[in-house]
């Protein structure tokens, strides 16, 4: 597994490309939402923010940090067969589970236990139609939800995508500590993008965003 490592660094937040297409062929972004339910209704950051990057700014994929829950109106996927017939209809395969592939590696926390890889369980997968009944406008958004009960959470950490993922990395924790995260990716083909945020500070006074991005290409470099 060979691919060309690119990342775009916003701050301690970031989205990290590996692919074997040009970079120009995606319109990226990454957002650290700090918190997506600070507001309500049309005020919530998903509605307000995350939204227009897709319908006004044409983006493909947008890596998300401190995401809090997913918006109201994104549906679970897969659906159950008969559920959601209007998203069977134009969604191949949605009753199927997209593959997530968990990491072993990183460092032992709640949610990496005896570092034998981030919890399955804690990443879902969502669509959510940014248009209408009849003019859909569709989005899957790739979540991991730590599991607190705060709206507001800023552990969470997502990607958003116009294209259905091929497949789920999750990418265990690198510093220690119950508010550690993991770091989300998703396969597209043979394009690889993952969203991650490192603390603010870790045990050693500094980040752990190089380890991030060093775990990672030896991941893509096996």
């Amino acid at each position: 597994m060979n691919g060309l490592l690119k990342i775009i660094f916003y701050s301690l937040s970031s989205l990290c490309l590996v692919a074997e297409a040009n970079v120009i062929d995606y319109k990226l972004a990454s957002w650290n939402m700090q918190g997506a339910q600070s507001g309500s209704g049309s005020n919530s950051k998903w509605i307000a923010g995350v939204t227009g990057m897709f319908t006004r700014n044409g983006m493909d994929i947008v890596a998300l940090q401190e995401t809090g829950a997913v918006p109201t109106t994104a549906n679970s996927l897969p659906v159950i067969a008969g559920q959601h017939p209007e998203i069977e209809r134009r969604i191949p395969h949605a009753d199927r589970q997209v593959p997530m592939t968990s990491l072993d590696g990183g460092v032992a926390t709640p949610i990496n236990p005896g570092q034998q890889g981030v919890i399955k369980d804690k990443v879902r997968e969502y669509l959510w139609n940014l248009g209408s009944s009849r003019r859909a406008s569709d989005v899957y958004i790739y979540h991991f939800d730590f599991g607190r009960q705060n709206a507001a959470s800023r552990i969470n950490i997502a990607i958003a995508s116009r294209i259905r993922a091929d497949e789920v990395i999750i990418v265990p924790p690198m510093t220690s500590g119950n508010n550690a995260r993991p770091t989300l990716g998703i396969r597209i083909g043979n394009d690889y993008f993952f969203s991650l945020h490192a603390e603010a500070s870790g045990s050693h006074g500094n980040n752990e965003a190089p380890q991030i991005v060093q775990f990672i290409n030896n991941y893509m470099t096996q």
